[in-house]
């Protein structure tokens, strides 16, 4: 709605990116600014066009773009940064370079990804803050990542109390995981769940988050970062249902 408003009162400031496809244009960058202008029902919209080698390349400049120039969320950050490590073959180093950030920062920004769907979504809500997070991380379960969420937005506790929660209940699993049968399970479950992962990325071409909670059930999350993705997605599974029927 802001940037619709803004759109409204003065024009679009920062034209989008695109590249010559055939007889018309494909998007490089400014997927927000261009929605906003289908909302209002625009039916044209200031561009820069540029030639592209590369359908990689591409989508390294689409990505580095929208993290410098769109308001992204800590965890659209990560992903576009994981996007940049497994699609376009970039090191944290060669991202920190191009998008002018440390490797620090870029490798804090990834682990975000750790964390379970319930805590990254309190994340893009700023229901908690990047630090609560990066503490979260810190814990060596999911339930017990959980369990201090719950905490934080119960009692509205600062990241600092956080922290010292975070070594606590460290401390206490370290104590009771020292028999090596308890670790070997914890590692068996991580290392099925991260397969299952593999194959489901492989299979959608997009980044997808399979979660198990204690007593066995869980959820999977699928990630699609456009409307054309989006419609691929469901296009993929019509046709898997029609294959199964």
């Amino acid at each position: 709605m802001e940037l619709k408003n803004s759109i409204i009162a003065n024009g679009l400031i920062q034209p989008v990116t695109v590249r010559k496809n055939g007889t018309g244009y494909q998007l490089i960058s400014g997927e927000r600014r261009l929605r906003a202008f289908r909302e209002i029902g625009y039916k044209e919209i200031p561009a820069y066009v540029i030639e592209v080698a590369s359908d990689e390349l591409m989508l390294a400049m689409a990505l580095i773009e929208n993290i410098q120039r769109e308001r992204l969320n800590p965890i659209e950050e990560s992903l576009a940064y994981k996007r940049l490590m497994d699609e376009c073959s970039l090191t944290q180093e060669e991202i920190a370079v191009r998008v002018g950030k440390n490797r620090t920062t870029i490798a804090n920004s990834v682990r975000l990804l750790k964390l379970p769907p319930e805590i990254q979504d309190k994340l893009i809500t700023e229901e908690i803050t990047i630090g609560h997070a990066r503490a979260l991380i810190n814990l060596p379960t999911v339930k017990e990542q959980i369990r201090i969420l719950d905490a934080i937005l119960t009692d509205n506790l600062s990241v600092r109390q956080v922290e010292n929660l975070v070594k606590q209940a460290g401390d206490i699993v370290r104590k009771k995981s020292k028999t090596p049968t308890h670790a070997s399970k914890i590692h068996e479950k991580d290392v099925s769940l991260n397969s299952i992962e593999d194959v489901l990325r492989k299979t959608l071409g997009t980044k997808v988050i399979v979660s198990q909670k204690v007593n066995g059930s869980g959820d999977i999350y699928i990630e699609f970062y456009s409307h054309d993705e989006l419609d691929r997605l469901l296009d993929l599974f019509s046709l898997i249902e029609k294959n199964n029927s």
